[in-house]
């Protein structure tokens, strides 16, 4: 008798997130067109129709799916908030139907966060997706580097060489290859000892080696705080649980604080020091400059900004191009484009949304540990890279499809936070419908 294949952790519609990050990822991310357009950025008829079809196929799955719209909406009340103010925002945008396109497409990125949250298993799912994205695009780059550097290299004026692999920019290469580091960090991190297989310390290896070769400085010291991350919560849980870990993330809060007043304000030597060892200088590399002009505009229209994705084009964009030869496309800083673009009611949405986020994965370590912590790893990598570039409520970034998934709540979450706490099993895992080990391996 023939025996059934087991049943895989991937299923189906999780080709539509798997995908819609592979083309924000690869070449198939938007990219600048150096002209006085309208628009800052220009995609091809064939990337926007796939963008299109990825959103009505994620559209089918929720709908045959019946998700519980009212109770999404109800538990994610602040992250529809900010979409709503997206939408909204386009009415007093300077190029409406650029603004318009563009939340859609951002829109888009939510539909496909909604097909993992709502998978019967959005932890192994969501692995399953990483695993297969790391498999795809970290390889093939290394090969693109070194075999056919004619298409995974580029040439500056200058004569510089920098490496980008299945990306079209170094940056872009260096947050594909932060996600591998990530993703393989926490697997042998979490995995019992003995289980951790060759296949993963290779991933690591081969990510890291790419990590350091592209010269992503930004994506280098967001690893070091997901490093970080992962012993500051092991050390938690040992302890107090989450009240340990919330101290501890203060603290790192507090020294992160004094760092970036003693770099921007202070300047003392030990700032140069320390900001010259990775090679950048106390301009960050000329985004000091960029962040000043780009404030000088912003605060025009501080209450509710320029419209979402209708700061960078036209007039303005052209005006800040002149200024700086490099030709920005945002002004790599994630907080101050939302500021941008949507004023100061954005940035306190943004705020809320980041503090009841945090709130909630602290609480959840306690509850689902192992999916709580791979998320909140996620959540610190993208607070941190968004310091110095720009993914929050960027379009198709894969960073904004990265946060979204830490940030919003699905079933599985409802389940646990609606069980009472004294039905909690002697591991400090609560009994429900739905099960999670504190110990599991996510590779199997």
């Amino acid at each position: 008798m023939r025996q059934r294949k087991p049943k895989t952790d991937f299923s189906k519609a999780l080709w539509v997130p798997l995908l819609w990050l592979l083309l924000a990822s690869s070449r198939g991310r938007l990219t600048p067109e150096r002209l006085a357009e309208v628009e800052a950025y220009q995609a091809s008829p064939v990337i926007r129709a796939l963008f299109s079809a990825l959103i009505v196929l994620a559209l089918i799955v929720l709908w045959r799916r019946r998700i519980p719209w009212q109770q999404f909406v109800h538990r994610n009340l602040w992250i529809f908030a900010l979409f709503a103010l997206m939408g909204v925002s386009v009415l007093w945008s300077d190029y409406h139907w650029v603004s318009f396109k563009r939340f859609i497409k951002t829109s888009g990125v939510l539909l496909a966060v909604l097909v993992i949250l709502t998978e019967p298993d959005p932890f192994k799912a969501f692995s399953a997706l990483i695993r297969r994205f790391c498999y795809l695009t970290i390889p093939l780059s290394a090969f693109l580097v070194f075999f056919v550097p004619s298409y995974g290299r580029r040439v500056l004026a200058d004569g510089t060489v920098y490496w980008v692999g299945v990306a079209s920019h170094k940056n872009t290469l260096g947050l594909i290859v932060l996600i591998g580091a990530m993703y393989f960090t926490w697997v042998i991190f979490c995995q019992r000892e003995g289980r951790t297989k060759k296949l993963h310390i290779l991933m690591l290896l081969l990510s890291l080696f790419l990590l350091a070769g592209c010269g992503s400085i930004t994506s280098l010291f967001a690893y070091f705080a997901v490093v970080a991350s992962l012993f500051l919560i092991r050390v938690g849980r040992a302890g107090a649980k989450s009240a340990g870990i919330i101290i501890a993330y203060g603290l790192v809060m507090a020294a992160l604080t004094y760092y970036l007043v003693d770099a921007l304000i202070v300047r003392q030597p030990i700032a140069l020091a320390v900001v010259e060892l990775f090679g950048r200088d106390l301009s960050f590399t000329g985004r000091m400059d960029l962040w000043q002009d780009v404030w000088a505009r912003a605060v025009q229209r501080p209450a509710l900004g320029h419209g979402f994705g209708g700061f960078w084009v036209g007039e303005r964009a052209t005006a800040l191009w002149q200024r700086h030869e490099w030709q920005p496309v945002d002004s790599h800083n994630g907080y101050l484009d939302v500021f941008a673009e949507m004023g100061v009611l954005g940035v306190v949405i943004v705020s809320v949304i980041m503090l009841k986020t945090y709130r909630r994965l602290a609480h959840a370590l306690i509850t689902d540990f192992e999916f709580a912590r791979l998320r909140l790893m996620i959540f610190i990598m993208v607070l941190v890279h968004n310091l110095n570039e720009t993914s929050l409520c960027n379009l198709s970034h894969p960073y904004w499809f990265l946060l979204l998934f830490s940030a919003m709540s699905g079933p599985r979450d409802w389940a646990f936070a609606d069980t009472p706490l004294d039905a909690q099993d002697a591991d400090g895992v609560r009994s429900g419908s739905i099960a999670a080990a504190p110990e599991v391996d996510p590779v199997v």
